[in-house]
Formats: structure tokens, C-alpha cells, sequence
């Protein structure tokens, strides 16, 4: 006899819901799916989702909550994928009227990190399990395989592990790329800051591309063919992939690209990860860079009128693609090695454990992030060893710290604000300053408000009388 009850729920059927739906069906998971009714707006929403459908095969459809949850075979599993915030409340507030002890509710979207904690707390008490996962991948990793990153009780990620590494995808190593990468809303963390790396490896990319076709006169098919050619080296990349592709992207005999709106915009998790980053006291500056790259971006209308100022001179500037290449791919290390700081100190402040070999190894494929240099940041992480001493990165990056130098010097004088690229060699430069200017920055505190100093040879606090000449 068929068993009329499904394995699983989900709830938001946007194009993630969507394609995570076909993922679930084509893995064998029986499903019930969820859209709210709303009359001569929202009717029949999920019935229609699964007729245009050919891939969701055995899916009951529902828009109704309570007949939807009755469907599913308890301990019921339900994944909500809905934007975060209070409507992932209101839709917890909705499922715990037919819920039971020991159900499971798994928030998949990008949920802030402190409302995941304050969910599993509310949740726990009414004896609901309940787990926060980073999805990475966008709709195609939804739908063919993506980076899941879980966090929550050992206990209640047991009972989902096997469905989920299903539908996750295959790391270059034949692992799963789905591991609970530790307690509470750690899953949601890692995810955040996942994010915030990714919008730095999008503006480098942006600045590479900038810089081309302003300085050095590349048209797209070109740019397109320079970013294949690197996606065949240790440059390899998702992101550096479909930048090739997205710049040879033809619509109605023309390049699509030169006509979008040069402005960009943001969802939040950027912003919440260089937040992060401030309040634990990491120096995390590529990602506030980024996300302020985009705030600028975004204010197109006063870029254009402050266009009108100065007219500014293309310097055509002597460097090779070889030269960009290798600044590019110096910049990404120091974007990875400043997120994975930021995870470290997280996962001390927040008593998380956090293993960044295993994090690493999430997203080495179906992740926005997966590349070539993620896989050498696991290795690096599996053997204990510290990033910027590691042996490869000494070898090609490190030891060539001039010639990097004199050439995002180059950049710095062409016309083109490669922000982040040139903020990657002042970073480096500061994180290697033996002696720096803490010692005057610690005067003025102390001068205008009596906050005192340490002495070089002594822990002793001093706070000091400035005023007085004589010391």
C-alpha cells in the first residue's frame, strides 16, 4: 500500500523553493508544498507550480496549513524558504497551531543569525526542533545540487542528514557538501559570512573587469575570453565562470551587459557580516569596502552629477593580463584569509567550535564561492597551518610582494577606482607593520580623555597629566 504521507514539507515557492522542490522530487523524497491563498492574487499557487513543472513528480499540493501539515509523516520536516525577518515568524507563529512534539521546522533562508538564536530558544519551549541552514548555490545549486551549511542539535540534524545530503551537491573530493558545522545559529553564521566574502569576490571581479575596459581598451568578448582563460588556472571559480559568460551574452545583436543600470544593490547578509566583523574586533576591511562599493554604486544620480567636477584621463596603463591576474588573485586570498578570521573569532566568542577545514570543504562545490582557492584553504586548515606562513601561498603570492606592489601602484594611478584590489596591499602592509601608530592614537585618548596607555616595557595602566611640561 502507498503511503499517503509525504516525507517532507516546504513552505515558499519563489525560484529557490522551486528548484529546491524538483531537487527533493528528483531525489526520491516525497513532498507537500505550501502557498499561501490570497483571492485575485494568490490562488492555486502551488497546484499550477507543479503542473508547469515536469520535474515534481508525487507532490501534493496545499493552501491550506492545516491540511498541509497533515500530510506529513510525523516527526514532520518542514523547510521554510521565505525572506527572513518577521515573515519567517509569522509563518512559525502559523505552523505551531498543528504542530507536534518532536516536529522539526528548518529555516533555509538568510536569516540574521541572533533571530535563528532567539527562534530556537521560543521553539524549544514549545518542544518543537528547529535547525537554521545556509543555502548557497542560487536556483541552479537549488536545484541541481547546493552548499549546505546546518546549525543546531547534533540530535535533530540526525534525523534530516540523509535527505539533505541527498540534495546537496558532490564536493571534487565525492563528499557531500552538507555538514552541520556546529550548535544554535552557527549554520546561519557561517552562511552570513559566506556572503560577505562573496560580495568582495564579486567587486574584484567588477574592478578586474573595470579596469580592462577603461584602461587597457578590452571590449566584452575579449574581457569574456581573458576570464576564460584564468577559470582554466588556480584563478578557477563559479563567479569568475559566469562573469565570462554573463560579458559574451548577446540579446537582439547586442552585448546585454553595456545595457543594464550600473547600480547595484544589496539583500543584507553583506552588510550583517561586515557588521560582524566590527563588533568582534576583526579586521574585516574588504567586506565593508564592498558593501560600501555598492552603496556608492547605487547612488547613480549623484554620480552623475558629480561626473561633471573633473574630466578624467585614461593613462593607459602598463601592466599585462598576467600582472592583473596575479593582483586579482593576491586580493582574493586576502578576502578569504580576513572571513575566515572573522569565523575564527566567532567561533571562540560565540563557544561554537567551528571546524574551518570542514566549512571549507562545504563549499568547495554547488556554493557561490566554490573555486580553486577554496580547496587549497581546506587543505590549508586540515593541516593546522596558518594562512599567510602556508608554504603555497609564501611561495606564489607572498614572496612576490613588490612586483604585487608596484603593480596595484599602476592601477592606483589610472582612472579607474579599484578600491578593494588596492585596499588587499594596505591591508597586507598593515597587518605586517611591525611598528605602527597605535602609540599616538593611544596619546590622543588618553589626552583628551584620560582613557590611559601601556608603556612598551610595562602592563602597568598610566594615565598622564599632559598639561604638565615636565615629565
Amino acid at each position: 500500500m502507498m503511503n499517503k504521507f509525504s516525507d517532507w514539507g516546504i513552505i515558499g515557492l519563489g525560484t529557490i523553493g522551486i528548484n529546491i522542490s524538483i531537487n527533493f522530487s528528483r531525489n526520491g523524497i516525497k513532498l507537500s508544498i505550501y502557498n499561501r491563498h490570497v483571492d485575485g492574487l494568490e490562488e492555486n499557487v502551488a497546484q499550477n507550480i507543479v503542473k508547469r513543472n515536469k520535474g515534481l513528480k508525487d507532490v501534493l499540493t496545499f493552501d491550506n496549513i492545516e491540511s498541509f501539515v497533515k500530510s506529513i509523516k510525523k516527526p514532520r520536516k518542514i523547510l521554510v524558504l521565505i525572506p527572513y525577518g518577521k515573515p519567517v515568524d509569522e509563518v512559525i507563529e502559523l505552523l505551531l497551531n498543528h504542530l507536534s512534539k518532536g516536529d522539526i521546522i528548518v529555516d533555509g533562508g538568510n536569516s540574521y543569525f541572533r533571530d535563528t538564536e532567539r527562534r530556537e530558544v521560543y521553539l524549544k519551549r514549545k518542544k518543537i526542533n528547529f535547525l537554521g541552514i545556509g543555502i548557497s548555490g542560487g536556483t541552479i545549486g537549488a536545484k541541481n545540487g547546493p552548499s549546505i551549511m546546518v546549525g543546531g542539535s547534533k540530535k535533530t540534524y540526525k534525523k534530516v542528514e540523509s535527505e539533505l545530503k541527498k540534495i546537496s551537491a558532490i564536493s571534487p573530493l565525492k563528499k557531500y557538501c552538507c555538514e552541520r558545522v556546529g550548535p544554535s545559529s552557527s549554520g546561519h553564521y557561517v552562511k552570513m559570512i559566506h556572503n560577505g566574502i562573496e560580495y568582495v569576490e564579486m567587486q574584484l571581479i567588477a574592478e578586474c573587469y573595470d579596469i580592462m575596459k577603461t584602461e587597457m581598451q578590452y571590449d566584452n568578448l575579449q574581457i569574456s575570453k581573458i576570464f576564460g582563460d584564468w577559470s582554466k588556472t588556480n584563478s578557477r571559480s563559479y563567479l569568475l565562470k559566469i562573469s565570462q559568460e554573463i560579458l559574451k551574452f548577446k540579446k537582439d545583436d547586442s552585448f546585454l551587459i553595456d545595457k543594464i543600470l550600473d547600480k547595484s544593490e544589496n539583500k543584507g547578509t553583506g552588510i550583517w557580516a561586515a557588521i560582524s566583523g566590527i563588533e568582534l574586533g576583526v579586521p574585516n576591511t574588504l567586506m565593508n569596502l564592498a558593501v560600501n562599493s555598492r552603496y556608492i554604486s547605487f547612488q547613480k544620480e549623484v554620480r552623475s552629477k558629480y561626473s561633471k567636477l573633473i574630466k578624467k584621463k585614461q593613462s593607459y596603463i602598463d601592466i599585462s593580463i598576467n600582472d592583473l591576474k596575479l593582483v586579482y588573485d593576491f586580493s582574493r586570498i586576502i578576502n578569504f584569509y580576513q572571513g575566515f578570521e572573522v569565523l575564527k573569532s566567532a567561533s571562540k566568542n560565540y563557544k561554537w567550535k567551528l571546524n574551518l577545514s570542514d566549512i571549507s570543504f562545504v563549499w568547495s562545490n554547488g556554493s557561490i564561492l566554490s573555486s580553486e582557492l577554496i580547496i587549497l584553504f581546506k587543505e590549508i586548515f586540515e593541516n593546522g597551518n596558518d594562512v599567510l606562513n602556508d608554504y603555497k601561498i609564501n611561495k606564489y603570492f607572498i614572496s612576490k610582494y613588490n612586483v604585487i606592489k608596484k603593480i596595484i601602484v599602476k592601477i592606483q594611478a589610472s582612472s579607474v577606482p579599484s578600491l578593494l584590489i588596492s585596499n588587499s596591499i594596505i591591508f597586507f602592509d598593515l597587518i605586517t607593520q611591525k611598528e605602527g601608530t597605535g602609540n599616538l592614537i593611544q596619546a590622543q585618548r588618553d589626552y583628551f580623555g584620560s582613557h590611559g596607555f601601556n608603556l612598551i616595557d610595562s602592563k602597568k595602566l598610566i594615565k598622564n597629566n599632559w598639561n604638565d611640561k615636565e615629565l
